[in-house]
Formats: C-alpha cells, sequence, structure tokens
C-alpha cells in the first residue's frame, strides 16, 4: 500500500508530494518545488519525521515551479532524477527562464536518467505515461492497483492545464486527455497545482475542451 504527503510550495502553490511503500518506506520525491530554505526544511523534517526511504525525484515536467528542489533533494539524500526524454529542452531554459517566474534563485543540476513506460517503488509498480500538450515530455505516474494518478499540469480539478508554454501544443493536450479519460471514474487524481479530485469528476470539463479546441 501507498501513502502520500502532498506539500505547496513556492509563489506558485505547486504541489510537491511524497509518496512511499508503507511496508518498505522506499519514497518518491515527485515534483520538488521547495524554492527556499524554509520549504526545504518542511520537506526533510518529514522524510524524517516518518523515517522515510527516499529513492528517487521524479518531475512530471521541467517548468520551473516543480524543479526548485531538484538540487536540494539530490544533495540531501543523494538519490537519482527522473525526467523524460523530451523535457529536456525545458530543463536546459530553465536557468534562463527562473527570473521570469519571480525566483530569486535556482540551482541547476541534470537528470540521471529517462523515464520509460513503468517505475518500481519497492514491489509497487507505476505506470509512466507520456501526455504531451501542457509540454512535450510530460508524464504523469498511475497506480492501478490503487487508483491513485499523479496528473502533474495536465489535468486540474475543475480545469485542465495549459498549452501556451514553450513547446505546448494543443492537439497533443485533446490527445492526453483522451487518454487519461480512459481511466475508471472512481480513480482518484493528484494534480501540480489545487485539490485533489476523480476521473469521474473532470469528464464534462475535458469534454468541453475537447470539443471546443
Amino acid at each position: 500500500m501507498i501513502k502520500i504527503q502532498k506539500f505547496r510550495f513556492n509563489g506558485y502553490r505547486e504541489s510537491t508530494y511524497v509518496i512511499w511503500e508503507e511496508e518498505s518506506k522506499e519514497t518518491f520525491i515527485l515534483d520538488p518545488g521547495c524554492g527556499d530554505d524554509v520549504e526545504q526544511s518542511m520537506l526533510s523534517n518529514f522524510i524524517s519525521e516518518q523515517k522515510l526511504i527516499p529513492v528517487k525525484i521524479i518531475n512530471t515536467h521541467c517548468h520551473v515551479d516543480h524543479i526548485l528542489g531538484n538540487a536540494f533533494c539530490k544533495k540531501m539524500y543523494q538519490i537519482p532524477l527522473f525526467i523524460h526524454e523530451k523535457e529536456i529542452p525545458l530543463l536546459e531554459r530553465a536557468p534562463i527562464d527562473y527570473p521570469q517566474y519571480h525566483f530569486e534563485k535556482y540551482e541547476h543540476v541534470l537528470p540521471d536518467e529517462f523515464l520509460g513506460d513503468e517505475i518500481l517503488l519497492g514491489k509497487t509498480r507505476f505506470e509512466v505515461w507520456h501526455l504531451p500538450g501542457h509540454a512535450p515530455g510530460h508524464v504523469a505516474i498511475l497506480n492501478k492497483e490503487e487508483k491513485k494518478c499523479f496528473t502533474g499540469d495536465v489535468l486540474f480539478k475543475d480545469h485542465i492545464g495549459i498549452t501556451d508554454f514553450f513547446m505546448g501544443s494543443k492537439e497533443d493536450m485533446k490527445k492526453s486527455l483522451t487518454k487519461l479519460m480512459t481511466l475508471d471514474d472512481d480513480v482518484e487524481i493528484f494534480p501540480g497545482h489545487g485539490f485533489f479530485s476523480k476521473i469521474e469528476n473532470e469528464r464534462e470539463n475535458v469534454k468541453k475542451y475537447i470539443l471546443q479546441t
């Protein structure tokens, strides 16, 4: 069984998720957006208090608000960073883009490995779905057994991700949302901003978006 803790970090209220396997305590840090010492301490203190064992950092995509804490987490826990290979252009822009997000500092780090079709957390398997549109290498990670999907900035509660960023695509977004709609109604979504939801609650908004674009 997996457990989840969400943090809201930086000025964009980005959702950083700590995801761990209850039995082994092995832990993913998903989209670490902790951008200052206070936020970094919040994350590390929680991990320490719960006696968790971080093993991987995963970025759903590489917009700056989702990767501010990559360097901190890599140094703190000596663990690898995983991104989709098609996110390299966005990651390369981060040292130039971060002032536009009104962040005072950003430490650039490179990925250690590229994401494939699945990734393991202890004995727990997550599918990795490539869902471009908001970003070219955007991914969601899905645990079908426990019906939990971490959708990043593709699908939120009551709305969908925007496509007018660098290398965004409305056509790709429509395809990605259509793929997400193949999930069961009771699959919970954990988005990159805002609140939790379920697939069944988002079908109407997705349908409207696809018809309007």
